[in-house]
């Protein structure tokens, strides 16, 4: 059965890797399509990019992992709408590692986010939830 799981927690908590784990599932993530040819000036487009992806790959029947940190409501609103659209099972898989494990594994990466736009995101996930 088709389903699109929707992966929410801080940059590097584990989202990528634990989707690289899984077998017979089509991995949708923003870096990615920003690295193959979409600057930060052409974020609306980049989210345009992300929602035909998984919108092709529910179509076709599989199975669609969203890494992207989903930390706000309108992204879960966004991807469960997507889901109902294509009949698709929707479900959330957290990430609830802490603050500083994610600043200290994402300064192991080579391509690295940075531990301001880290607390960044934490503190903007802090907020949605008050």
């Amino acid at each position: 059965m088709k389903k699109l799981i929707m992966c929410r927690g801080l940059p590097a908590s584990g989202k990528s890797t634990w989707a690289e784990s899984q077998t017979n599932v089509i991995i949708v993530d923003s870096d990615d399509i920003r690295r193959n040819g979409y600057s930060k000036e052409f974020e609306e487009l980049v989210q345009v990019e992300k929602r035909n992806k998984i919108r092709r790959a529910l179509q076709a029947g599989k199975t669609v992992i969203s890494t992207d940190p989903n930390l706000l409501p309108r992204h879960e609103r966004e991807l469960r709408a997507i889901a109902r659209k294509y009949k698709a099972q929707f479900e959330i898989k957290e990430f609830d590692t802490p603050l500083e494990e994610c600043i200290r594994r994402d300064s192991l990466r080579e391509r690295k986010v940075g531990e301001l736009a880290i607390k960044y995101w934490h503190e903007r996930a802090s907020l949605q939830q008050e």
